[in-house]
């Protein structure tokens, strides 16, 4: 909070230095209150953070930066006080690389969710997710608790996507499992859709089920969006792969098309449409607002998945992420940074402001950085929003926060 409002603009300055430029520009995520006074929230998402990492290590080479690729580390170098003073790694053909540090480590592995000693330790209950990234095996968990330090306490909040992210997340669409059953009331999060999941789909379905709209144009499903979702699923649509959205001309159609038991599929489509003309969701209690009756042809299925994406729990730190010990103490040398450290989402769940997550790893990247090498805070070179203005104005040069029709609350996921 005190530090991303001149890590972000660096970041994304650095990234549009080697081309690498936001693909969203303003947002109405914004606070305004009764003062006067604003939060003003901007979007900087890229293509790809991956791409953005690639370039601004590219640029850390040629700066004089060296990296060590397929090289894990496997042991931190401790003094007999405990200082880190330094690591060493395995490379692919056996040998051992030890490097000192005259200023401090930074563990910065991200999670664990690929070791499943620790999954089924901590989060048994995700096994039935489809863990979608590799080599996130927990090393910097393990260096970090051998060098004295504690993981962070239960539960670690899993973070929960689905394969319709982008627009199609903030539609309550009716669900279906792989049995052709409604499973949960619509209007949970994605973020939190694991939890009815795990009470009424089977663990063997791995997250897999299916998400239904049709084709109104009016009077669609409650959305920030202003647009209707038939709208995003048109030919050359950039949202979904046509093997993900499929169509019918009738409930039947739909359901064959989708992979849904039609039998079972229909009933549980005409069953949503009664809640919906009654107004009232005897079900699962979706409000009667968000309730939209499957009802103008062509039909539209999104065969989801859900999947576990990130394990936002690492070891414990303090203000300055710092590796701290069982008695609070920094453990000299030794910092965490991003999912690495602490539990910044404070419960079982990513809970969090769209792009907070990037916010987060961005700032505690940069920070613990400059903290290792001068013990401040300090940035030698800082930046700032006047950096980057021109990306974030609209045509007429204003910023979309300077309207009073900005939203008034932040959208958490």
């Amino acid at each position: 909070m005190d530090y991303a409002e001149e890590a972000g603009p660096w970041v994304i300055a650095r990234g549009i230095e080697e081309g690498i430029t936001p693909i969203e520009f303003l947002t109405d995520s914004s606070i305004r209150y009764d003062d006067g006074s604003l939060v003003a929230v901007c979007d900087a998402t890229q293509e790809s953070n991956q791409s953005l990492m690639v370039a601004l290590a590219n640029r850390a080479e040629q700066n004089g930066a060296k990296f060590y690729y397929e090289t894990p580390c496997v042991q931190l170098v401790q003094s007999e006080d405990g200082t880190v003073t330094g690591a060493i790694g395995k490379t692919k053909d056996g040998k051992y690389i030890k490097l000192n540090a005259s200023k401090a480590v930074i563990l910065a592995a991200g999670d664990y969710m690929n070791n499943d000693s620790m999954v089924d330790r901590n989060l048994h209950d995700s096994f039935m997710y489809p863990r979608v990234l590799e080599n996130h095996t927990g090393d910097g968990h393990i260096l970090g608790i051998l060098a004295g330090g504690r993981i962070a306490p239960l539960g670690h909040a899993r973070q929960i996507h689905s394969n319709y992210i982008g627009p199609f997340m903030f539609f309550p669409f009716l669900a279906l499992s792989l049995e052709g059953k409604r499973f949960c009331n619509e209007t949970v999060g994605m973020s939190s859709l694991n939890i009815p999941m795990s009470y009424t789909t089977k663990p063997e379905d791995a997250g897999r089920h299916f998400r239904l709209f049709d084709s109104k144009t009016e009077g669609f499903y409650p959305s920030s969006l202003g647009i209707p979702p038939v709208a995003l699923v048109g030919e050359g649509s950039a949202w979904m792969d046509p093997e993900i959205v499929v169509s019918g001309n009738t409930l039947e159609e739909l359901c064959e098309n989708a992979g849904i038991p039609v039998e079972e599929g229909v009933a549980s489509i005409k069953r949503y449409n009664e809640m919906c003309a009654q107004g009232r969701d005897d079900d699962f209690g979706v409000p009667g607002s968000h309730l939209v009756a499957m009802d103008t042809p062509p039909y539209y299925c999104i065969k989801g998945d859900v999947g576990m994406s990130a394990i936002n729990a690492g070891v414990m730190v303090d203000d300055r992420y710092r590796v701290i010990d069982e008695d609070s103490n920094p453990i000299p040398g030794l910092y965490a940074a991003g999912v690495d450290a602490g539990n910044p989402c404070g419960g079982i769940n990513w809970s969090m402001p769209g792009g907070f997550s990037n916010s987060h790893i961005f700032t505690a990247g940069r920070y613990t950085v400059i903290h290792a090498l001068t013990g401040d805070m300090k940035p030698k070179n800082p930046s700032g929003f006047d950096d980057l203005k021109e990306y974030f104005a609209g045509e007429d040069g204003s910023y979309m926060w300077e309207s009073p029709d900005c939203a008034t609350a932040i959208s958490v996921w």
